[in-house]
């Protein structure tokens, strides 16, 4: 079936396919540079304005068939996948805005009086937007009464799911590595095929004719793809008869992993327990994103024996681990408790008993207490509910749990404690006043 970049994907399937003969041939670093004129020989173009930008074209693409950036120049992004062939990056209109045969040349002229800037001016036919005075701000589109005024966004842009692509003084597409998300959208999206994508073929090559080890793995969805009859095992053939030692679908690695975690959910299931999902420890965090995989927003699961812990920790220190509220991390926790405390220095005091203040203690509370009510009345939960020990564990170190039957004894000791809590209020307050007029009678 052909898309819509049929033609942009066959040159690059061709030029692929030369770099590929040349590397199994072992004469590619002799070759690439004439490369680009044999597949273009001219002297007429077949794709673009001249014979010569097609060449300059095809050799960034052959610098990306080798893994390198398509220039030698050093720029930004430069170790992204996704790359800007900036030779064929030039073709799309530079304004943003601009002005359609619908505009009337009307006697309103609401697009001049709209515009900040003094971009809009009026021609013997229409308006015209000056692309070196135009902030983009799309004031003019806005006001025009017969939208004669295109929002022209670059295909590229538009596509792209991440808002990664930006444009340089000289309209060139720029790619910000941190934000792109390497869905390859924006490459099948420009129409003058001006994005391409680094690959490694010449490099996989290169060991196949070493006499190394190698072996292909294939995305499921490569099946299908060259019509129905060819089967992964078809693939499999193909890729022997390349070179390659054998070749495994990667969504085989999936399927081990559920089988192994379904027969242990089940072993669980049959001995009436309830598993925990188990994260990745700091060292496969590391080992993860070595390789390219972006690992963000992991936060440490406790388990409750280690959430007990840590509030057995802080009591310890001297935080009252009662007035804990959902949102609490541990140093607001803590900072309730030493008012007056520099926080740099109640950081210091909650690493020394290996614990993070930024750890959302009040929320993993919260998470508790909720699985522990569904728990009592019976219902699922998501969340192992603590056990009526652990529970018992943490309302004695003054931990709420539930919500407390409003009865004469509960009322009197809630009297107690607040009267309490009044007296600890004023006493810090008199305190910290006493202190200010003490600094002031020393200034005077």
């Amino acid at each position: 079936m052909l898309s819509n970049d049929a033609t942009i994907q066959n040159i690059k399937h061709e030029i692929l396919y030369e770099v590929a003969k040349l590397a199994y041939a072992g004469r590619f670093e002799e070759e690439k540079d004439e490369l680009a004129y044999k597949m273009f020989p001219g002297p007429k173009a077949r794709f673009r304005c001249c014979v010569y930008k097609e060449r300059e074209i095809a050799r960034q693409r052959i610098r990306l068939a080798e893994g390198k950036c398509p220039t030698e120049s050093d720029h930004p992004g430069a170790n992204n996948i996704i790359q800007v062939i900036e030779a064929a990056c030039a073709d799309c209109p530079l304004s943003h805005y601009i002005v359609t045969d619908n505009c009337r040349k009307c006697m309103m002229k609401a697009c001049q009086q709209a515009c900040k800037f003094g971009a809009v001016s009026m021609t013997r036919d229409r308006a015209y937007i000056d692309p070196d005075k135009c902030k983009e701000c799309g004031m003019c589109a806005k006001a025009c009464p017969y939208n004669a005024i295109a929002d022209l966004i670059r295909p590229c842009k538009k596509i792209c799911p991440a808002n990664a692509i930006t444009m340089d003084e000289n309209g060139i597409c720029e790619i910000d590595e941190n934000k792109c998300i390497q869905c390859g959208q924006c490459i099948h999206a420009c129409p003058f095929g001006a994005i391409g994508s680094k690959t490694d073929i010449v490099d996989v090559i290169k060991a196949i004719v070493d006499g190394k080890k190698v072996v292909a793995m294939v995305a499921p969805a490569v099946e299908g793809q060259f019509g129905d009859t060819i089967t992964m095992s078809s693939i499999r053939t193909a890729c022997k008869k390349l070179g390659f030692n054998d070749m495994y679908e990667v969504g085989l690695g999936g399927d081990l992993t559920a089988q192994a975690e379904a027969e242990e959910w089940l072993e669980a299931a049959k001995e009436g327990k309830k598993l925990e999902i188990i994260p990745p420890t700091d060292e496969q965090v590391n080992r993860m994103q070595e390789i390219g995989i972006r690992v963000k927003q992991l936060e440490k699961i406790d388990t409750i024996e280690e959430f007990i812990e840590k509030m057995e920790k802080l009591q310890g220190i001297g935080v009252d681990v009662s007035k804990i509220v959902p949102k609490d991390t541990i140093l607001t926790l803590a900072q309730k408790t030493f008012v007056n405390q520099d926080e740099e220095e109640l950081i210091e005091k909650i690493k020394g008993e290996g614990l993070e203040p930024g750890d959302k203690i009040g929320n993993k509370l919260n998470n508790m207490r909720i699985s522990y009510r569904q728990a009592k009345k019976g219902e699922k939960s998501k969340r192992i509910p603590p056990t009526e020990e652990q529970v018992n564990k943490m309302q004695g170190i003054g931990i709420i749990f539930e919500k407390q039957k409003i009865t004469g004894q509960y009322i009197g000791r809630l009297s107690i404690t607040t009267v309490q809590k009044c007296d600890e209020v004023q006493r810090d307050l008199n305190r910290l006043v006493q202190e200010q007029q003490t600094k002031e009678g020393g200034q005077h």
